[in-house]
């Protein structure tokens, strides 16, 4: 219930503007409890007791561009150890045939030993990208803990 020394505001009655000359009305204490105070959004370090920093502080929001950035080097990541895998799979492919021809016991096979250089050429290649993919597999790995995180999936 509005006090006696509160003006009773009606709905539709326009407030008048001190530039009209007329006082606003006080606001209620309702208003008041809603709104907090200009000094309690700008609270003031008491000078006697130093505050408490928080332990764990949060890491600010990426920007567009870091995002951007982070997503280009996740997708090349990713592609170089797709790639690695591709030939990976091309060469073991490879190695296949090569033992199924040894297998047959084709005596031209067998004699020539031009395959077998060629054979340890191939395991030696595979050998070499096996390295690549581990080495592209734990820098993606390493990336992705280190720049993505749950919020940010790609």
């Amino acid at each position: 219930t509005p006090s006696a020394r509160e003006p009773q505001e009606t709905q539709g009655t326009p407030k008048a503007t001190p530039s009209q000359g007329t006082p606003k009305a006080k606001p209620s204490q309702e208003t008041l409890k809603a709104k907090p105070s200009q000094e309690t959004l700008t609270e003031k370090p008491s000078q006697g007791t130093p505050k408490a920093r928080p332990q764990a502080v949060a890491k600010p929001a990426m920007s567009y561009l870091e995002k951007k950035e982070n997503d280009r080097v996740y997708r090349r990541l990713q592609k170089r150890v797709t790639e690695a895998e591709t030939e990976i799979a091309a060469t073991e492919a490879e190695l296949a045939a090569m033992d199924a021809r040894l297998a047959s016991g084709d005596a031209a096979v067998v004699s020539d030993p031009a395959f077998y250089s060629a054979y340890d050429e191939k395991k030696q290649h595979l050998d070499h990208l096996m390295q690549q993919w581990e080495d592209a597999h734990g820098e993606l790995e390493s990336f992705t803990s280190e720049y993505m995180n749950n919020d940010d999936t790609v």
